[in-house]
């Protein structure tokens, strides 16, 4: 199922490579621009005035990123994968957005594989969701944090809801894995880590020991993973 929704969706990948550009929105300009930059230099660098006169476009980003601390997550991710394949931004785009689109699909039903017992609706759900229109647009209109995003909020959100381990030594997996996936959504699209929180307090409402031991148990043990996480 996840072969064809790849298809279904990326089949211009198999046409034209990495020369396919999609809609190409101002969005997708404006990723791949702070990705370049991302790419050659750190994160902190000041950009030289002779590279704002029009040597180096890109470095206008920096005012984004750094004063503005606007979130960087994707350009981070497209960056990174840049650099591994030797491929610009620009043709990296559209295969690394299928892939998150890809990442949504198995959060999604992962979140719905409920204690476990859910197989039948956690592949019914997955299917919905990968021929809906609206998810396939997300990607094809290049809507790369969005897309991202949504998969890491669901991600989170499978690890807060799940049966825990009986043992506090097998609970440092999970918090370690709730810990990463909770710091890179602040990153990448923190704009919807409200929905985590309104699951969790509905879950606690609702008498979940589960989550109540997280919380109570393992707070620290999460903030100092997320803290130490290097920018």
């Amino acid at each position: 199922m996840r072969l064809k929704k790849l298809l279904w969706t990326g089949w211009p990948a198999l046409r034209f490579g990495f020369g396919w550009l999609s809609y190409v929105n101002d969005d997708f300009v404006n990723y791949c621009f702070a990705a370049e930059r991302f790419k050659d230099f750190g994160f902190w660098r000041v950009p030289t005035p002779e590279e704002l006169a029009g040597r180096d476009w890109s470095q206008y980003y920096w005012f984004m990123h750094v004063p503005g601390l606007m979130r960087f997550g994707s350009e981070h991710v497209l960056a990174w994968i840049s650099a591994l394949t030797g491929v610009k931004s620009l043709g990296v785009f559209m295969p690394v957005i299928i892939g998150f689109g890809l990442v949504q699909l198995f959060a999604a039903a992962g979140l719905t594989l409920h204690h476990g017992r859910w197989r039948r609706r956690a592949l019914l759900g997955a299917a919905l969701l990968a021929v809906s229109p609206l998810f396939m647009l997300g990607m094809l209109y290049q809507l790369i944090a969005q897309v991202g995003g949504i998969a890491l909020l669901l991600a989170a959100t499978a690890f807060l809801t799940a049966r825990l381990p009986a043992t506090r030594r097998r609970l440092i997996p999970h918090i370690a894995a709730l810990s990463l996936v909770g710091a890179a959504l602040a990153i990448f699209y923190p704009e919807v880590t409200a929905f985590a929180v309104l699951t969790v307090l509905w879950v606690l409402k609702n008498g979940n020991g589960d989550i109540v031991h997280l919380l109570k148990t393992d707070f620290t043990a999460a903030m100092v993973l997320y803290s130490a996480w290097p920018v």
